[in-house]
């Protein structure tokens, strides 16, 4: 599908790209805090923004996202997957994000033991929430098993993925990615969000250096104009 692209007041083209990265989280279990919300700030900019927030957290007891705002706006839910009863990744998205620094707020159904979100921002994006991404793509494994979707995505796009997974396993990025994120909650698990360039489709995996625990992991091609 051609894409209409968004012209500067120059006219020059504004491609789609990543803008900024921010991230927060609180752990459980070794000392860490339950939460029933977690927060932090980012600082959206640029022409034509969209904010993509990933989250990982414990489900535990029933536990799930009751909503996640920035600057107080709601964000819409994309969708996620949960590895059996623990680790969640899920991803949600905003168009046309307030400028400036402003509050990414998580809020939980219950007291969540392990949580922790990544906040992405673009600029040269569809201005559009439901045409802001593409199908979202999930799977989950035992850490023996390398993380891996194939996204559907188009030129001029860019995909996004989350894998939550054990903080005592060594991962890393597959070929043609871009890590953006790597942080843990201090509790049950890490959030690794990573980026690469938009095709037909596009494949986002992740290499398991060592043994630990299961892995879930979501992703979603985001599109311009």
């Amino acid at each position: 599908m051609m894409h209409q692209m968004m012209l500067a007041a120059g006219g020059e083209v504004i491609p789609l790209a990543v803008d900024a990265i921010s991230n927060g989280g609180a752990g459980g279990g070794g000392g860490g805090q339950d939460v029933t919300s977690i927060s932090w700030n980012h600082t959206c900019s640029g022409s034509n923004r969209a904010l993509i927030v990933a989250v990982g957290f414990n489900t535990f007891g029933g536990i799930s996202i009751s909503s996640v705002t920035y600057n107080s706006v709601a964000m819409t839910d994309i969708g996620g997957i949960t590895n059996g009863s623990s680790r969640r990744s899920q991803l949600f998205k905003l168009s046309n994000p307030t400028s400036g620094d402003h509050v990414v707020q998580v809020n939980f159904s219950g007291t969540c033991s392990n949580a922790g979100g990544t906040s992405v921002s673009f600029t040269g994006a569809h201005q559009t929430t439901a045409s802001l991404t593409g199908t979202l793509a999930t799977a989950t494994g035992a850490s023996s098993t390398p993380p891996s979707i194939s996204v559907s995505s188009g030129s001029g796009q860019i995909v996004i993925d989350n894998l939550v997974h054990h903080p005592l396993e060594v991962v890393s990025q597959g070929s043609g990615q871009t890590l953006q994120d790597l942080s843990g909650d201090g509790g049950a698990y890490e959030n690794n969000v990573s980026t690469e360039p938009g095709a037909a489709s596009v494949t986002m995996s992740w290499t398991i250096e060592s043994e630990g625990g299961n892995w879930s992991l979501a992703g979603v091609s985001v599109k311009p104009p």
